[in-house]
């Protein structure tokens, strides 16, 4: 299989996209038009009919932007909550999105030591063990990659790091500096070498990523770094073939001129993490002082949004000279 940071890249260039759309649904915020197809469908149970809920607005959502951009990011945190019908949800969602064409991000956040982080990276990238011997793979390969946490160190990194070999082509995002304000409480903390706790990460994650450069010089080892903290260039300068995942665009408060520090020269080695603003945007766009779209017309709102977004981030990768593969 192509190595993951190959096929990322592709798909940014093909798409002329860096945005990733995060699938981040809040059912509070499902317009009603999909939430009473849900119920009709699930015979009065309502919590079949909010697993089905979820997984319709996402399909909407994933018809209406796959052309538009490379990259899909179900968080797993709005669905499991529901039990084992919402990770159906999660599962069929994923699956969608690889039907797609879209390069698949499980945004999961998993880690753990030894046989544990091991269970983890079989359940979401590879295969499991069934009691004849047999093996079953739980989402039938559509993840191409995950986001896990890089801070228990290599004992919990490896048994993901195995999935980035070209035996299995796929991709792990390790924490390295996040985009939530509390992340300095831990995150920028100054180490007696002089280092934030960040940085000694980022080190780590590009000593990891190493074998596993390919031909575009970017390894599939990768990392999670925050459009909101000025650490972006530092941590660039210490993950030159690190791509970055950038959450924090958008509804965080990330800018599209702030997260120019984490592209290379090219606009190359980065995607950029839009979620609320892109699939609840039928509840801001405006036509002078009236909602642009109606809440039934919430797919062709985020189709609107996500086109907006690449262009507002590509403008700016423009301003200071980093599109050429946008051009």
């Amino acid at each position: 299989m192509a190595n993951f940071a190959e096929r990322l890249f592709e798909a940014v260039e093909k798409k002329k996209s860096p945005l990733c759309v995060g699938l981040d649904p809040r059912i509070g915020k499902i317009p009603e038009c999909i939430k009473e197809q849900a119920i009709e469908t699930a015979s009065g149970d309502m919590l079949a009919a909010t697993a089905e809920a979820l997984y319709r607005f996402n399909t909407a959502i994933i018809e209406a932007v796959a052309d538009v951009v490379p990259v899909i990011k179900p968080n797993i945190a709005f669905y499991e909550k529901f039990g084992p019908l919402g990770f159906e949800a999660y599962i069929k969602t994923v699956k969608s999105a690889m039907d797609a064409g879209l390069v698949v991000l499980g945004d999961v956040k998993r880690g753990d030591i030894g046989s544990t982080s091991g269970s983890y990276a079989n359940e979401f990238l590879g295969k499991v063990g069934l009691i004849d011997g047999s093996k079953f793979s739980l989402f039938d390969g559509a993840i191409d990659a995950i986001t896990v946490n890089a801070y228990f160190g290599t004992d919990s990194t490896e048994p993901f790091l195995g999935f980035c070999s070209p035996e299995y082509g796929k991709g792990a995002f390790l924490l390295c500096k996040t985009s939530n304000p509390s992340s300095e409480d831990i995150q920028d903390v100054f180490t007696s070498e002089d280092m934030t706790v960040c940085e000694v990460v980022a080190e780590l994650i590009d000593a990891w990523g190493e074998k596993y450069v390919g031909s575009n010089g970017y390894s599939s080892v990768a990392a999670v770094v925050g459009a909101t903290s000025d650490m972006q260039e530092a941590l660039r300068k210490r993950m030159p073939k690190t791509p970055f995942l950038v959450p924090g665009y958008g509804a965080q408060g990330g800018g599209a001129g702030g997260v120019v520090p984490s592209f290379d020269e090219n606009g190359m080695g980065a995607v950029v993490n839009s979620s609320r603003n892109v699939i609840f945007a039928y509840e801001k766009l405006m036509d002078g002082d009236k909602p642009k779209y109606a809440p039934e017309q919430f797919a062709d709102a985020a189709r609107e949004a996500a086109i907006a977004s690449t262009r507002d981030i590509v403008g700016a990768l423009k301003k200071y000279k980093k599109d050429n593969i946008f051009r």
